[in-house]
């Protein structure tokens, strides 16, 4: 994979930067009720863009309801302190999401769910198949 292009202050190519990233994850799940699942995921987060690296971790939790033909579910993803790469350091990307489906035929699903960045406005979105 080529680098990414270093310049000076005026723009002009100095030269090439290295950059990597890697995410590895650990999840674990269980069924806490009828019906009911949890699962929490664990993930270590690493990068490096030319001369500066950085690493850190974050946690992501859901929680997702069935009964029949209805479904919903909670998720907050990237829990975790600011990830320093370098001297910078920037919070990870947050996000919450809630959603939930309906399924009134066997061949049919409807859904609906709920996006909210940490920095941004929610959306919504729709769907079905």
């Amino acid at each position: 994979m080529p680098g990414v292009d270093a310049t000076d202050a005026n723009g002009n190519v100095t030269g090439s930067l290295k950059t990597n990233g890697l995410v590895g994850s650990l999840s674990y799940a269980l069924n806490v009720s009828t019906g009911l699942t949890a699962g929490v995921t664990g993930k270590y987060i690493s990068q490096t863009l030319g001369p500066v690296s950085g690493t850190g971790f974050a946690v992501d939790f859901g929680a997702q309801y069935r009964e029949a033909n209805f479904g919903a579910a909670l998720v907050v993803q990237n829990v975790g302190p600011s990830f320093k790469i370098g001297s910078s350091s920037d919070p990870l990307p947050r996000d919450l999401r809630a959603g939930v489906f309906y399924k009134p035929r066997n061949s049919y699903l409807l859904s609906f769910d709920e996006e909210k960045p940490y920095d941004a406005a929610a959306v919504a979105h729709i769907g079905g198949e």
